[in-house]
């Protein structure tokens, strides 16, 4: 083809483009190269409707001929003005005609490796950005042409949205030149008003311009700054953007970031995103669809560790308001600190639980692995746990993980009997019911052959419960508790003297309470059981004392006469003594009666025996006196016998004292 017919072609095809003539365009198709197209492009009427381009789309596919002559003539019959233009002999005013068209031509073609329908697109759009979509009848029947397509759909359509979520007449041309990280924040900057259609209708399908989008999207825009999760509205575009980019991005490296930027924002904004949502949904629509081995370098934390924080946080084990990122702090916690949360911890869950699992408590949480620094692991979980049932009182829970004579245990459970029993006003307190319930489990947890290793706790549990029968104070206003009981470790029949002076009447309760008494307290302040027989003689002088100062006589008489049976009595002459010393007040003119005197001498006559060496003189003045005293009295008109004192025969009967001095008594009176 000549270069003159070249020109004649592109004027015929400029002069048909400006009158619309597609027929005339139609007829030209075979003979079309891309400036012809440009042409048109350029030169139709841009208000003009779409569809009458639709020629256009065929020229590709049509047969290409040689042009020649014999076209011009043809469509130059009977039209005057083609006939001026084109058939005018004046080769020069052609090339002119045609430099000048081509040269508007290209000024208006917009730049890029673009099709004649994009090209129409954009200049459409130009003379009037209100509507990009006017050419979207056209368009709709290239589906064929998938770099179309992707143009529209990627490019177009977006900024159509935009303009109209943003009221702004961006132009396609504009939008199209924009770098990808303009172009994003473009989007997004407003991100306020987008929502869901915006994130359907703009951001996604301009990330799929390529994986370059996706890299600079996710590089600067899908962070926690911009993915706060404070609202119900952020989370759901979060969740939207989430698996829209879990689906697109396959690349190893852009996905590998992508999912790195997913596991901070989450942990970074857990406590945001869990006062709208759970830790459920956090794991089934996220954690759970992120690859095993994706981790936050500078946490060290995998999404593995996520999940098992959102474990603890679903299995209440962590107060309502902790966020992943707190479970994470308390996991890098040191050993003290470990310990504190450990403890906050198992008292909260315990509380909230109703049926609580420990095995979740002392199996289960790895982050607490600084508490096994010291020995086997999970035993110090194991005490810390045990003390805190015990301070919540629920033995049943701690009965069930205790472990066969374990020496930490016992000894976690022997303080925390002292602490009760030490905190115990009296032996009716619930301090004191759990005192004995922690004894029951600790004999419940011993090794038979080691049974009496509790005998002092038994005895002090026994002895607080025995004490708490009678009147016992330290002094005015001071009550005695149980915990007082190991106060009398150095004198233990002290106990007794306050006993006795408080109770009247529990100095002739020898044998049936003092006596078992005493074995109770000294099994409970662990002395040594040889030092039995030595307090049982001490604890009979006590009772002689606290019967002749409740002028009991009798009582005292003969219990001093088993006294002096005892090996050793010679500590306690002074006590003997006093027996035979006694004088009641209540004696008619302050004698002693005749029977008494007797019972008098016999118990000196046999503390002479036993008493010691330089005490002799002191028992032998009292026995003359006593003698002295008798052998002054008329046996047969006695006004001091005590069968002439009927006053006072109700504190003493011949039938309670011993036989050989009742016969005796019996021969002075006949």
């Amino acid at each position: 083809m000549s270069m003159l017919l070249q020109e004649k072609l592109y004027i015929l095809c400029c002069l048909h483009a400006s009158a619309r003539d597609s027929e005339g365009l139609t007829k030209l198709l075979p003979y079309f190269n891309e400036q012809l197209t440009d042409a048109v492009v350029v030169l139709w009427p841009e208000l003009d409707d779409p569809l009458a381009l639709s020629f256009l789309c065929a020229y590709k596919t049509v047969e290409k001929l040689e042009i020649n002559e014999n076209v011009f003539v043809e469509h130059m019959a009977n039209d005057q003005r083609l006939i001026c233009i084109l058939g005018a002999g004046d080769e020069n005013a052609l090339t002119e005609r045609y430099s000048a068209l081509k040269q508007y031509v290209d000024g208006k073609l917009p730049e890029g490796q673009l099709n004649w329908l994009q090209k129409r697109v954009i200049l459409c759009n130009n003379f009037d950005p209100s509507d990009a979509n006017r050419y979207s009848k056209l368009w709709e029947t290239q589906q064929g042409d998938e770099n179309l397509q992707r143009w529209i759909n990627c490019l177009v359509k977006p900024l159509t949205h935009w303009n109209k979520r943003t009221g702004e007449k961006m132009r396609i041309s504009e939008f199209s030149q924009l770098e990808r990280r303009a172009m994003l924040r473009l989007i997004i900057d407003n991100w306020v008003t987008l929502d869901e259609a915006a994130l359907n209708s703009e951001l996604f399908p301009v990330l799929q311009n390529g994986d370059n989008f996706y890299q600079q999207f996710v590089t600067d825009f899908y962070n926690s700054e911009k993915f706060s999760l404070d609202s119900e509205a952020n989370i759901r575009l979060f969740h939207a953007v989430f698996a829209e980019l879990l689906q697109r991005i396959s690349d190893g490296d852009n996905k590998a970031l992508f999912e790195t930027a997913t596991l901070r924002i989450v942990f970074e904004n857990s406590g945001n995103l869990f006062k709208y949502s759970t830790c459920s949904d956090l794991e089934e629509r996220v954690l759970q669809k992120v690859s095993p081995d994706s981790r936050l370098t500078d946490y060290n934390v995998t999404v593995s560790d996520l999940l098992t924080y959102c474990q603890y946080l679903k299995n209440d084990l962590f107060p309502q308001d902790y966020t992943l990122k707190d479970v994470y702090r308390v996991a890098q916690d040191d050993s003290s600190a470990q310990r504190y949360h450990f403890i906050t911890l198992c008292e909260m869950y315990l509380l909230k639980t109703a049926h609580p699992d420990l095995h979740i408590l002392l199996q289960r949480l790895d982050l607490f692995n600084k508490l096994n620094d010291a020995g086997e692991q999970g035993q110090e979980r194991r005490a810390i746990l045990m003390e805190t049932l015990i301070r919540l009182e629920k033995f049943d829970l701690l009965e069930s993980i205790l472990q066969d004579d374990d020496v930490q245990q016992l000894d976690i459970l022997k303080n925390a009997f002292w602490q009760f029993f030490n905190n115990a006003s009296n032996a009716g307190t619930r301090e004191m019911t759990k005192a004995k319930t922690i004894l029951r489990i600790l004999k419940a947890n011993s090794k038979a052959k080691e049974g009496d290793r509790f005998k002092q706790l038994t005895a002090l549990v026994d002895l607080s419960e025995q004490l708490s029968h009678y009147s016992l104070k330290l002094g005015k206003q001071i009550p005695f508790k149980p915990s007082n009981i190991l106060d009398f470790n150095d004198d233990p029949l002290r106990l007794f003297t306050i006993l006795l002076e408080l109770n009247p009447t529990l100095y002739k309760s020898l044998d049936t309470v003092s006596f078992p008494l005493l074995s109770k307290l000294l099994i409970a302040l662990a002395l040594p059981e040889t030092q039995l027989e030595d307090f049982h003689t001490r604890l009979m002088a006590l009772h002689v004392d606290f019967s002749l100062a409740n002028n009991d006589f009798t009582f005292a008489y003969n219990l001093v006469l088993q006294l002096l049976e005892r090996g050793n009595v010679s500590r306690y002459w002074s006590t003997v003594l006093q027996v035979g010393k006694y004088n009641d007040p209540n004696w008619v003119d302050n004698e002693p009666p005749t029977e008494i005197i007797i019972l008098q001498l016999e118990v000196l006559s046999k503390l002479l025996a036993v008493c010691p060496a330089e005490e002799i003189e002191v028992v032998t003045s009292q026995w003359s006196g006593l003698e002295l005293e008798l052998s002054s009295r008329d046996i047969v008109q006695d006004q001091y016998s005590l069968e002439n004192q009927s006053s006072l025969s109700h504190n003493f009967s011949l039938k309670d004292v011993s036989g050989t001095v009742s016969s005796l008594l019996t021969g002075f009176n006949r």
